[in-house]
Order: structure tokens, then C-alpha cells, then sequence
């Protein structure tokens, strides 16, 4: 079977943990099919390159002057379709994979229509969750979503929404991510440091709420509680975070990583006392799947998604959204607990990138036959 992906989900030397969830599900099917990504990239000159199995082309656009989800599709469009065009010149594709519903979704479902090839999208969260709720990105979301052979969701929550939409329950199914267990795992306690260290990982934007956790960090430092807190990833809202911390009297205990590689990420749950996720909407959260198998306990907003992997007073504890004084205190609470890394480890057992591929691989079989 051969497979065309197209996202603009996918790491860059820029942005190295952008979309390391698309890469690894991606690299794990490859080693089971043939697989080749097109990458949308702004600004950026037209690249080609081999990674592993697959083979990536990178097709530059400019970024719009109103930048929205939408607008970047349709800036897209034109040279996703010519490159396509020459790729199917020595790439017979049996099925198109679009990685979040727009861009990678919508664009999939244009070369389906030239190419008289079935399309698969690959949901994660928002895309599922709140863009349908928008004007011209909603109807582009769920004419795509409700014209797609299969829509392929990582938690039982998103496929419950997907039902709302109007989605055929049949052409839904849940696939679980995975996570790297050569990286993940309890065998880097031995980075654990003395000192309290609190982690949230999330690209910062504003559906994942960090000033949630900029604020509980200061009411836990207000406390008179030794903790210092890192925060790994980037976006738009990095600035405006950095000035918040910069102008607060803890500026010392507040780190800034950036996007950073996985094992450097490996290293920072391991020395975690608790990481924290504050969003408001979710698929199945990577990072939390990530602190886990490092036997990490979490803290994070009572989501559909999340309830999946944590159970709360065991492997962690859930709060509401936007609540900075409920999150301190279960940040206070989870920092005392004495519970084993290996349980907490069990817990999210049986989530391998091997396993998601084979069942990735059977879904988009199923896909093709038909």
C-alpha cells in the first residue's frame, strides 16, 4: 500500500517538537507501507530530503496578511496541487492521509477529488472540537470531515464530538498515539533532582490556557513553597508569558526551553515532580502519555481526552478549567504524594508507536479495499 500524507503538522529545523506525534505515527507506518509526506512550510525554500523510509517534499508558501486557519489553506492550495502533480509522476498513491482536518484534511480531500483516490483525516482535537464553530473554517471543516472515507481520531471523546458533526459513525474510528518507550520510560529517575520542579508541556496558545499556569505557579511561590517551573514549547504567546514571569518577583524560578528534542524532553519529566496541562480542549493528551511512562504523576483540566489516561487521586489529579487557585492546591497535593514511578508507569502500558502502526496500517487497508 501507498500512502501520500499531507500536513504542516511535521518537525522542522525551527521547530523540532512541532507535530513529533504526526512524525513518529507517520515513521512507525512507514516501516509497514510505503510512505511519502508533503509538507506545507511558510516562507521557506522548496526541499526534498529522505528521513528513515520516507521521503519528504517541503513546498513553500507565503504566509497570509490575516493569518487564520483557513486563509493558510487556501495560501497552500495552488502549490501542494503542483507538487502532487510531479509526485504522482513515480508515486501511484492508493489513499490520501491529511493530518488535521484543515489545512492537512481540506488539502487532502482536493487530491482525492483530481486523483479519484479515497482520503483519510487524521483528527487531534481542536480541529474536531472547535472549528466547526467558526464561519467560513466551519463549513471548510465539516464538508471535509463529512466527505472523508474514514476519520481516524485518537480518543473515544473526539469520535463522540465527530458523531455530533454529522459524521457517519461507521467512517469514525479511534486509534490511539503511541509513545517512544526507548525514550520514555522510568529508567532516567536517576536525572530526579532534589528541588520541587514543576513542567507543563504545550505549544502556548490559547486553547492550552497557560497563564492558568503562570498564575499557579506564583500562587505555589507566594506559598513560601520552593518549586521552580519549566515550560517546554512555543507559540504566539511566548512573549506576552515571558513579560508576565519577567515582571513578577519569581523570575528566577521560571525556565523557558522552547521546543526542544525528545530526549531532552525525556530528562525534563524525569525530573519533574508533577507536569501540568491547563487546557481547555483536547483530543489524547502526548504529553501527558509522555510524563507517565516516565512515572511522572500529572495535573491537568478535567477533559473528555484526559480521563482516558488519568485516574484521578492515582496517577494524577483533575481540576476544572481556568481555576489557578485549584490548580496550585493539586500541584501542592500530587508534589507530596510517596506513590510508586512503576505504577504510574503501568498505568498508559500497551501504548506503542509498533502497536498504533499496525492498527493504522489495518484502518487504511480498510480504506482502500473499499
Amino acid at each position: 500500500m501507498k500512502i501520500l500524507a499531507i500536513t504542516d503538522l511535521y518537525p522542522t529545523e525551527n521547530e523540532p517538537r512541532r507535530g513529533v506525534f504526526v512524525e513518529h505515527s507517520l515513521d512507525a507506518l512507514s516501516n509497514l507501507c510505503e510512505v511519502r509526506i508533503i509538507q506545507p512550510v511558510k516562507n521557506e525554500k522548496n526541499s526534498e530530503f529522505r528521513k528513515k523510509n520516507i521521503q519528504i517534499k517541503r513546498v513553500s508558501y507565503k504566509e497570509p496578511f490575516i493569518v487564520r486557519e483557513f486563509t493558510r489553506a487556501w495560501k497552500m492550495k495552488k502549490h501542494i496541487l503542483l507538487e502532487v502533480k510531479k509526485t504522482s509522476q513515480d508515486f501511484d498513491f492508493d489513499i490520501v492521509v491529511g493530518v488535521f482536518t484543515v489545512p492537512g484534511g481540506w488539502l487532502a480531500a482536493k487530491v482525492a477529488k483530481i486523483y479519484n483516490r479515497p482520503y483519510a483525516i487524521v483528527g487531534l482535537g481542536s480541529d474536531i472540537h472547535l472549528f466547526h464553530k467558526h464561519l467560513i473554517l466551519g463549513k471548510m471543516t465539516l464538508r471535509t470531515l463529512q466527505k472523508a472515507n474514514m476519520v481516524i481520531v485518537n480518543a473515544e471523546n473526539l469520535k463522540e464530538k465527530a458523531i455530533t458533526l454529522n459524521i457517519p459513525s461507521k467512517n469514525i474510528k479511534v486509534l490511539p498515539f503511541g509513545y517512544d518507550e526507548k525514550v520514555f520510560n522510568i529508567n532516567l529517575l536517576n536525572f530526579r533532582k532534589k528541588a520541587l520542579l514543576i513542567l507543563m508541556v504545550a505549544n502556548l496558545v490559547e486553547v492550552k490556557r497557560p497563564h492558568t499556569f503562570i498564575n499557579a505557579a506564583m500562587i505555589i511561590s507566594h506559598s513560601g513553597i520552593d518549586a521552580n517551573f519549566a515550560i517546554a514549547g512555543d507559540g504566539y504567546m511566548r512573549d506576552e508569558l515571558e513579560e508576565k514571569v519577567r515582571n513578577s518577583q519569581f523570575t528566577d524560578r521560571f525556565t523557558f526551553y522552547g521546543s526542544i528534542s525528545q530526549k531532552e524532553l525525556a530528562k525534563l519529566y524525569s525530573q519533574a515532580t508533577c507536569t501540568v496541562l491547563t487546557s481547555r480542549s483536547e483530543g489524547l493528551p502526548f504529553c501527558l502519555i509522555e510524563s507517565l511512562a516516565c512515572g511522572t504523576p500529572v495535573v491537568s483540566t478535567n477533559l473528555p481526552g484526559v480521563r482516558e489516561i488519568v485516574t484521578d487521586m492515582e496517577n494524577g489529579i483533575l481540576t476544572n478549567i481556568d481555576a489557578s487557585e485549584e490548580t496550585a492546591k493539586a500541584i501542592k497535593k500530587v508534589c507530596s504524594w510517596n506513590k510508586s514511578k512503576n505504577k504510574i508507569a503501568e498505568s498508559i502500558k500497551n501504548r506503542t508507536w509498533e502497536d498504533h502502526a499496525i492498527q493504522f496500517k489495518r484502518l487504511l487497508e480498510e480504506v482502500v479495499k473499499k
